[in-house]
């Protein structure tokens, strides 16, 4: 095809929006097939290590449907160095931060299916979407409301492996109104209130942790107090 090596961007660009296109229309007849392994995959692997920032974004989102058929090789060899890159949310662009908040839960889904990879990145990949749950963007709060489920089912267990990084951890944290849950809610998320005596002993009493590490109960009711009410 030779998109991917087109000087022009535009052309790079149009490339990457035809594979995501394709890929989300037929990628169950297309896995498998020497077009598939030969021709669009090592096209697409070289428009996501493309400079263009926008460029790595559609290819990431065309990758989303096909990466859990992919080796754990390819994966960390071609996507994943640039994957890492677009979850940088130090003076990033609201748009590539409303883009990544919509695929982070199906991209890091899929990595739990590859021998347990997103456990390899979930220090990136939760200081991305802490950031996420809290952005100005309201279609990047809504995007990781969205994914607070998948999130939360694939990292809950894991949460004791991992730490803010400095700059997430001097964070003030946001103060999160206390609500009622639907017994749903509390089902799926698995989300459960503390109480005012519980919260005052948590404060006497600091650990080395307290503070970095993620806490998906105040997520999940920071979202339900929202001032947005589709994040509601």
């Amino acid at each position: 095809m030779g998109v991917c090596s087109d000087t022009n961007y535009k052309i790079r660009t149009d490339g990457a929006i035809f594979f995501k296109e394709y890929f989300r229309d037929n990628y169950q007849t297309l896995v498998g097939t020497s077009r598939m392994e030969n021709t669009y995959i090592p096209e697409l692997c070289e428009l996501i290590n493309d400079e263009e920032t926008f460029i790595k974004i559609e290819s990431l989102e065309a990758f989303q449907y096909i990466l859990e058929t992919l080796s754990c090789e390819l994966i960390e060899k071609e996507i994943v160095p640039s994957f890492l890159k677009l979850l940088n949310t130090e003076n990033q662009h609201d748009e590539v931060m409303d883009r990544m908040s919509a695929i982070i839960g199906p991209v890091a889904s899929k990595l739990h299916q590859k021998e347990d990879l997103h456990l390899k990145y979930q220090q990136q990949i939760l200081d991305f979407y802490r950031v996420a749950s809290q952005h100005k963007s309201d279609e990047c709060r809504q995007n990781a409301a969205y994914n607070l489920p998948c999130m939360n089912l694939i990292y809950r267990a894991h949460l004791d492996k991992v730490q803010w990084s400095p700059l997430l951890a001097s964070q003030p944290a946001t103060k999160i109104p206390v609500v009622s849950m639907t017994s749903s809610s509390s089902a799926s998320l698995q989300v459960m209130e503390e109480s005012k005596d519980e919260q005052a002993t948590a404060s006497e009493t600091p650990t080395s942790s307290q503070g970095n590490t993620f806490d998906f109960d105040k997520c999940y009711l920071a979202f339900t107090g929202d001032a947005n009410d589709q994040i509601r």
